[in-house]
C-alpha cells in the first residue's frame, strides 16, 4: 500500500532573510545532472524512494526544471553545490497557480547542518518578495518536514 500524501500550506507573511550561511545559486537546466545525483543519494532508503534509477532521477529533474509540475519559479529555486555534486536543493514550481515545494533534498553527508531549512527559507523569502502569499508542499505519511 502506498503511503498517504498530505498537503500542507505555509503563509509567507513572516518569511525572513536567512542570511548567507551557505553558498547557493538559482537552479538551471544545467544543474539537472547534479540534482539527479543528489536526488538519488538523498532519497535512497527513505519513504520518498520508489526504486528510481539514476537515469530516472535525471529525467525527473529535467522534467521538473522544464515544467512537469508547473513552471519552475527560478528566482525561488536554489541549489548548494559541492564541486559538481549537489549538497542540497529547494525546487519551487507554479502548480495550478500556486507555488509548490516540488523537491527539497540534501545529500546524507550534509544532513544535520541546516542546509534544507536555509534553502527553504531563501525560497520563502524570494516568493514573498515576488508577491506570493502561500507555499504548498506534499508530505507522505512517515515523511519529515523541515522546520
Amino acid at each position: 500500500m502506498k503511503p498517504k500524501r498530505n498537503w500542507m500550506r505555509f503563509t509567507l507573511g513572516r518569511a525572513q532573510d536567512p542570511g548567507d550561511r551557505f553558498v547557493t545559486t538559482e537552479v538551471t537546466l544545467g544543474h539537472a545532472p547534479a540534482l539527479a545525483r543528489l536526488m538519488d543519494v538523498a532519497y535512497t532508503g527513505t519513504i520518498d524512494h520508489e526504486g528510481e534509477t539514476l537515469e530516472q532521477c535525471l529525467a525527473e529533474m529535467r522534467g521538473t526544471i522544464e515544467g512537469k509540475y508547473g513552471q519552475l519559479i527560478k528566482e525561488a529555486s536554489f541549489v548548494s553545490l559541492d564541486g559538481d555534486s549537489g549538497a542540497s536543493a529547494s525546487l519551487i514550481t507554479l502548480w495550478k497557480g500556486h507555488p509548490l515545494l516540488a523537491f527539497s533534498m540534501t545529500a546524507p553527508e550534509f544532513q544535520g547542518r541546516g542546509m534544507a531549512g536555509f534553502l527553504i527559507q531563501k525560497s520563502l523569502l524570494a516568493l514573498k518578495n515576488a508577491g506570493y502569499k502561500v507555499l504548498y508542499l506534499v508530505l507522505r505519511d512517515g515523511g519529515k518536514a523541515v522546520t
